[in-house]
């Protein structure tokens, strides 16, 4: 049964969508800083995702459920603010042999991976400019 009284509004135009929507820890860092959306944020979004699972994530366990490891180092991307976040992503991109040091610590289900997000960084930070 429809309820009539009920009656959405519609404009002409559609809703604008934040620039900010998204989860923060997954955002791309042009997109913290408020600079204008391209496809390059998207992809940047995939290698922030990539990045947490292999870090935070061991596989399943022999109850078929998610093994979580806490890594200390990272908590706090949770708590950042934008600024304060970006420059914490800047501050791993910026040198290759920095990032090659961090990436050993991921969970060992994931260390095959570590070439693809070696490469994969290599396209979207250029030089590690962010």
């Amino acid at each position: 049964m429809l309820n009539l009284n009920l009656e959405a509004t519609l404009s002409s135009r559609p809703p604008q969508l934040s620039s900010m929507a998204g989860t923060k820890i997954f955002m791309a860092i042009g997109a913290l800083l408020g600079g204008p959306h391209s496809f390059m944020h998207d992809l940047e979004s995939f290698f922030w995702v990539l990045f947490w699972i292999c870090i935070h994530y061991d596989g399943l366990n022999k109850k078929g459920k998610v093994k979580h490891r806490i890594v200390s180092k990272y908590e706090k991307w949770n708590y950042a603010d934008e600024g304060e976040l970006a420059d914490l992503k800047k501050g791993l991109m910026v040198e290759e042999d920095g990032f090659d040091k961090i990436i050993t610590g991921f969970a060992p289900g994931y260390k095959s991976l570590i070439p693809c997000v070696q490469e994969l960084r290599k396209y979207i930070f250029p030089n590690g400019k962010c």
